[in-house]
This record gives structure tokens, sequence and C-alpha cells, in this order.
């Protein structure tokens, strides 16, 4: 792919030509030309997210504002609202205890949990470019540089700047072409083409990642898709380690649970499918507890492939199989509602009948 990252920021990579495609405004950027960038020689235009831990941001090398080069940049950015509920956290256990915390305490716990948030932010950041550095798909999104500070120590790197949508758009383009139904009808499955397009080539390099014990493992999952001539092209992003979840699980969870998005008094337990960690077992659990039929035949599939043996994953060809399965199944079900419906309909009045006084 783009080499091994060291930890050296100055290193350049020059970009893949495939991912050169872009929006109007920027199609002409990245022409194969290695960049050398420093530690403060980029120049943030856009934050493009932000989550627990990081933020991606839109920049440009400012020596080479001419040419354009425009890039995405994460960086390392412990959230305060986490170190808050990790403070929050102890207080009550000194309060259960029946110590008494004071204001100085509360400022130590304080310094030592935005420390612990950020070590922590750095090491994710430092394995994600990592990963991105060991595997080499053309479906996994491109690293360039990794940025250190003056201790060594990783705070950001570089990546191709992608343009498009994400999988949470595309989930709602459909959702939303339901939108004329009754608030209790359930949402429909995407079609199948649909769900290949993005599974084939996003397995493909989970897969390849996966044999290198690199997986997802935050919910925070970012596709993308840049304006391409032709079939989209689907970018990986968000590395971890791999840990308990496997590629093959998180996917399917991430893909297709959400389409299935139920009205009513499930809507807030789908609800902890937007930040779910892969600790987070009792969000399974609530899932799995109002998961009826379909939604735990597609648990049941997605646990398939829970294994970090990669020879236990699920084949392409049962995955389809099971998704067509699933996709009739549950056309039946609507088919039979529908039916019962019609059944339950109060019948118009006749007005045809004499009228008694």
């Amino acid at each position: 792919m783009c080499g091994k990252v060291d930890d050296a920021s100055t290193r350049s990579v020059s970009p893949d030509a495939s991912h050169t495609a872009r929006k109007d405004n920027t199609t002409n950027q990245n022409k194969g030309k290695g960049v050398s960038i420093r530690k403060g020689s980029f120049k943030r235009i856009l934050k493009l997210g932000e989550g627990m831990f990081g933020k991606v941001s839109e920049a440009y090398v400012r020596e080479h504002h001419s040419d354009s080069f425009h890039c995405a940049i994460k960086t390392a950015a412990p959230c305060k609202k986490e170190a808050r509920a990790m403070v929050r956290k102890r207080c009550q256990g000194e309060a259960a205890a029946g110590r008494r915390v004071t204001a100085k305490a509360r400022h130590q716990f304080m310094e030592e949990a935005m420390a612990f948030t950020e070590n922590y932010a750095q090491r994710l950041v430092s394995n994600e470019a990592t990963a991105l550095a060991e595997n080499d798909h053309p479906n996994l999104i491109k690293a360039y540089h990794m940025l250190t500070n003056s201790a060594g120590t990783v705070v950001a790197f570089t990546m191709y700047l992608v343009s498009g949508g994400d999988v949470h758009e595309l989930i709602g383009d459909f959702a939303n072409g339901r939108s004329d139904k009754p608030a209790t009808w359930k949402r429909a499955l995407m079609p199948i083409s649909a769900i290949l397009d993005v599974m084939i080539p996003i397995s493909s390099a989970c897969a390849a990642m996966h044999a290198n014990n690199w997986v997802h493992l935050e919910g925070a999952y970012e596709f993308a898709a840049p304006e391409l001539a032709g079939p989209q092209r689907w970018e990986l992003l968000d590395l971890r380690k791999a840990d308990v979840f496997s590629a093959a699980k998180m996917l399917l969870f991430m893909i297709l649970l959400q389409n299935f998005q139920p009205c009513g008094s499930f809507d807030q337990e789908m609800n902890l499918w937007k930040g779910i960690l892969p600790e987070n077992v009792d969000a399974i659990i609530k899932l799995r507890a109002c998961g009826k039929g379909l939604y735990g035949k597609l648990l049941d599939l997605a646990e398939s492939g829970t294994r970090l043996n990669p020879y236990e994953r699920p084949t392409m060809e049962q995955f389809v199989t099971s998704l067509k399965v699933i996709e009739r199944e549950h056309k039946e079900k609507q088919q039979l509602w529908s039916k019962t419906e019609a059944l339950f309909k109060r019948p118009k009045k006749r007005t045809d009948l004499p009228q008694t006084g």
C-alpha cells in the first residue's frame, strides 16, 4: 500500500492513482506527487467528524496550496465528556464507600481522567495508522503520513480525503422512500443488489485485514463513496485491533440491523447501536430481547461469523443465500400482515339499504 508508517513526520507517500477522482472542486488534486508534511504545516479547513477520542478534518498543506493537495487528517482529541463521566463514576464509588469527595480531590480525578483519555486516544490513532500501513486493499483507505510531537508520540495522521455519503445516509435514503407508510409499518429490506454493492468490496477488504488480526471495533462505522465514473468505490476506514467482534459480525450489525429499526417502544433500544462498543454486551442482550423473528435471524446469521479464525466465517455465497431467505420471509410476513389487517378492517357503511324512520 503506502509502506509501513514510521515515526518520521516528514516521510511522504505518493497518493494512489485510483483514488484521484473527487468532486469538481478537487478533481485535479493528488497528481501522484509525494508531498512532505510536517507537524504544523497543514491548515484545517472543515471538521468532518468527531468521536469520543478523536476528530477528522479536511486540511491542505500550506506550502502546496497551489497544487490543491487536500487530505483528511485524523487527530487524537480526548473528549472531556468521557473524562467527566469517568470522574462522576469514581466520585459515586467514593461516596458509596463513605468517603467525602472534596473539590481538590475532584480536580485531581479530572486531571487523571484527562491523562488517561489522552493516552488512550493517542494509542487508538497510532494503532489505526499502523493498521492502514500494514494492510493493502483497493477498498481500504490510503494513509499518507504519521505526525508526531516533540516526544515522538503519534498525535495525528493524514489520509486520502473521500467525498460522498456514508452507509447511514444510504440507509436513510431507502427508509425515506417509505415515509408514506403508517408509523407502525416495519421498514423494508434494502434491495439485495444495494446490499451487495456495499458488502462485496467491504467484506473483501475486511477479510484482507482480518487475516492480519485487524478489525473494526467501534460502532462509528465510516464508509464513503467518491463520485467516480461508474460503480461507487467504497472505502473502509476506522480500524482497530481485533478483539471480540469479527469483521463479518460488525458489518452485519451496522449495515443490516439498521434497516430494521422498529417503531414505538423499540426505538430507544435500537438507538443503543449508534455508539455501541464491543464490551457493551447489554445492548446486544436488549436487542435480542426486543428482536422478534426477523431480528433474531439476523443476529443468528451475524453470530455465525464471530470467531477470529477466518475459516469459520460464512462464505459470500452462504451470506447471499441467507440474505435472500431473510428477504423472502420478510416479504411473506408483510403480505400476511396486509391480509390480516384487511380482515379486521371495518366494512364500509352501505347506502343502498332502505332507510327506516
